[in-house]
């Protein structure tokens, strides 16, 4: 679920582009609709999986604002 707070502020973790983080935001949401988990960061300097909690911590991923082919 999206809150407002997060829509209109962002999330100081993710950075300053509230656009980009409004993409990564709904792509996320959307995958847990479809029925998907939380993912990890594969490895550092990788893009995150959209399913990773990008916002808590990019685990030494870089910011990934939409799936991948892999299931990311």
């Amino acid at each position: 679920m999206i809150n407002s707070d997060r829509w209109f502020v962002g999330s100081a973790n993710y950075g300053s582009d509230l656009a980009d983080y409004r993409h990564e935001l709904v792509n996320h949401e959307v995958g847990h609709g479809l029925g998907h988990d939380h993912r990890y960061c594969p490895s550092a300097g990788e893009p995150a999986p959209v399913m990773q909690q990008q916002t808590i911590s990019l685990q030494g991923c870089r910011p990934n604002l939409w799936p991948s082919v892999t299931g990311g």
